[in-house]
């Protein structure tokens, strides 16, 4: 696990310099970044490309073909299945109006289904929702450090997103 994207970029955005968080928050993320090491690190993971925002509004059928786009998010070496998870995460928190944490424990247990046909071991559900909510982490760090409009919405989950990751990863409920 700690060589798939998300660990890795979590690691080397700890290494430069606090894109503005409070001292307190950037201290969780590095606390959280060794737990989650300690906890799934060296669990051996399938690595792919995953798309990033696999999600109904981002797909359209044409015949036999199927047309994907919005790729700004793709990304190499993420553990299989990830994608499967966010479809989920974005139903709930996007279409469904779900907060945070009921979108993250919604997407845990619809994904759980797609998990097996897509090979995933029995560690699987647990690196797949911690490699997510490190995602969602890094995706809310970067529109901060961008200073996108609306960032200190996901700056102030960021606190959230990585309980989540280290629950799943220690293997709680999240």
């Amino acid at each position: 696990f700690e060589s798939s994207g998300g660990a890795t970029a979590l690691g080397e955005l700890l290494a430069g310099p606090n894109p503005g968080l409070s001292e307190e928050t950037w201290d969780a993320l590095g606390a959280g970044r060794q737990r989650i090491h300690d906890a799934v690190g060296r669990l051996p993971v399938a690595l792919g490309r995953w798309h990033g925002d696999w999600v109904p509004w981002n797909l359209a059928r044409s015949g036999d073909r199927l047309w994907v786009w919005d790729w700004e998010y793709s990304g190499p070496r993420r553990p299989v299945g990830l994608d499967a998870v966010h479809w989920h995460y974005q139903r709930s928190r996007i279409a469904e109006g779900s907060d945070l944490g009921a979108a993250l424990a919604t997407s845990r247990i619809r994904s759980v289904q797609f998990l097996d046909s897509l090979g995933v071991g029995a560690d699987g559900e647990r690196v797949l929702a911690t490699a997510h909510a490190l995602e969602l982490t890094l995706r809310s760090l970067d529109a901060l450090e961008l200073a996108a409009p609306g960032a200190q919405r996901p700056a102030a989950e960021v606190s959230t997103l990585m309980e989540w990751a280290v629950a799943r990863a220690e293997g709680g409920s999240g």
